[in-house]
């Protein structure tokens, strides 16, 4: 068992113990370990694993309607989410992105705005970063947000051909993706102060805070932190997992437009799986599903 799993043992068994929580079993598992945990006649497993790329990472398995699979949610995620924010705000806006490194798929920026008071009930339903979680959360969470928050969320996704359109022109002008990134996340910063004038807005760090604040000129006295890792924020955090729940979303509906699975990324899998769309759709059509700035594109066109 790794040091930093030991370390996370540490700080949520006691918690578990607390909350009437029974650790009937251990086993280690590839990366991790997997813990078969108990409360009033029921169990559910809970599977921890740690990478140096992601650090701390949990599942929680068990059937989707295990009435242990809330509060349980509500213990591990707190040491990931940031209910000591660094600043005062009362209302605030968090915006993050996803898609940006893979060559098949959109772009997608996501904005939630929301209340210090409602933090406690995000940590309940699992918010955290959406690195550190599994499709199925994601998916799960993520309509957990939607069903309550429909209003306080704002999405721009940019479909590969329209993506390809807009990065070719931002190219012509000497700009690059960071540009286009700065538009999205202002873009919805705009939206959302317009309709809930929160305290500030919290962005998941991307490129200089002179290029954000210029793509907010037209708000030239908002509040803004920009801060890499931003995701520890609890509404980056729901922002990055509306994000992927989209981003996600693309995948899934091509799979099944196309009976055709496609991997994320932009390594060799990715290159074979392009080779092989390639072939089914022809070369003209690949730039309506991938990104063709990526050096992926030429290796296969070219």
């Amino acid at each position: 068992m790794s040091p930093e799993i030991m370390s996370f043992l540490e700080k949520i068994l006691p918690a578990l113990e607390k909350n009437g929580f029974i650790l009937c079993d251990e086993k280690p598992i590839n990366y991790g370990i997997q813990l078969k945990l108990s409360r009033n006649n029921d169990s559910i497993p809970l599977s921890i694993y740690y990478s140096a790329k992601k650090g701390i990472s949990t599942v929680i398995g068990g059937s989707p309607q295990s009435k242990l699979r809330n509060p349980l949610a509500l213990i591990i995620n707190k040491p990931l989410i940031n209910l000591d924010t660094d600043h005062t705000w009362q209302t605030w806006i968090g915006t993050d992105e996803s898609g940006k490194g893979d060559f098949f798929g959109p772009l997608v920026t996501a904005g939630f705005c929301g209340n210090r008071k409602i933090i406690p009930y995000l940590q309940q339903i699992g918010v955290q970063d959406s690195k550190k979680m599994n499709d199925t959360d994601i998916e799960s969470v993520g309509k957990h947000l939607y069903a309550v928050y429909f209003d306080q969320i704002k999405v721009i996704t940019l479909l590969p051909e329209v993506y390809n359109k807009r990065y070719a022109e931002l190219h012509q002008k000497g700009k690059n993706l960071n540009d286009l990134l700065a538009w999205m996340h202002a873009r919805i910063i705009v939206d959302l102060d317009q309709q809930f004038h929160p305290d500030g807005a919290f962005i998941d760090k991307f490129t200089t805070e002179g290029r954000i604040r210029a793509a907010l000129k037209e708000m030239k006295s908002i509040n803004f932190i920009a801060q890499t890792k931003g995701e520890s924020d609890p509404f980056v955090a729901a922002a990055s997992i509306i994000a992927r729940f989209h981003f996600n979303r693309w995948f899934k509906r091509l799979a099944s437009e196309l009976d055709f699975k496609i991997p994320r990324g932009a390594g060799a899998l990715v290159d074979k799986a392009a080779q092989e769309l390639a072939a089914k759709t022809g070369k003209n059509n690949l730039f309506k599903y991938v990104k063709t700035h990526f050096s992926n594109y030429n290796k296969i066109t070219g």
